[in-house]
């Protein structure tokens, strides 16, 4: 994600496996600005969670419906998948996803195109992983640079994985920033 600023950005997809408490608790106390990639059955069902999270400023946005890989697959089944998860969380969370992270982040053209016509402004993916609390770089650079967009998942050892990417990113001199804050809301 361009920017001149000294920031990056936590995100954190899915939704489906677990949501810890001590997470939650940190995201909150600590003030770290996250956004959410959720699969609209896992905001569903745990939505009082989510909202949670939503409340300390942080953003739903899209990630499907089932998770599937899109990569291949119809115009109509991906414009279903990604419409469909955006009138869900528009419908529980109050504001229409307008950025999509596509599952695995696998994609062609037809994904983009049925993102578009649904409604997306930006498609997102990720420079670092996080895991366990171990940061994944995907270059031989072990920094992380201002822009960077670190991708974790609702695990259990997600309070791990946040304090790992707040460690990388303070080591690397950058700052945790909303991503939302850094993206046109609209064309």
């Amino acid at each position: 994600m361009p920017t001149q600023h000294r920031v990056a950005f936590i995100t954190i997809d899915d939704g489906g496996l677990s949501r810890t408490s001590e997470a939650l608790e940190l995201i909150k106390r600590a003030d770290i600005p996250v956004t959410m990639f959720l699969n609209s059955p896992a905001a569903a069902n745990h939505t009082a969670y989510f909202k949670a999270i939503q409340a300390t400023g942080a953003h739903v946005q899209n990630h499907t419906v089932t998770h599937r890989n899109l990569k291949g697959q119809t115009y109509d089944f991906q414009h279903k998948e990604i419409k469909d998860c955006s009138d869900r969380l528009e419908g529980l969370f109050g504001a229409r996803p307008y950025l999509f992270r596509p599952p695995f982040g696998n994609y062609d053209g037809v994904t983009l195109k049925a993102a578009r016509d649904c409604g997306v402004r930006v498609s997102l993916f990720w420079t670092q992983t996080v895991h366990e609390g171990v940061v994944r770089y995907q270059t031989a650079q072990k920094v992380v640079k201002p822009g960077d967009v670190m991708l974790m998942h609702f695990r259990p050892a997600l309070a791990d994985d946040l304090i790992g990417a707040l460690k990388a990113m303070h080591e690397s001199g950058v700052t945790p920033a909303r991503l939302e804050d850094y993206l046109p809301r609209s064309t």
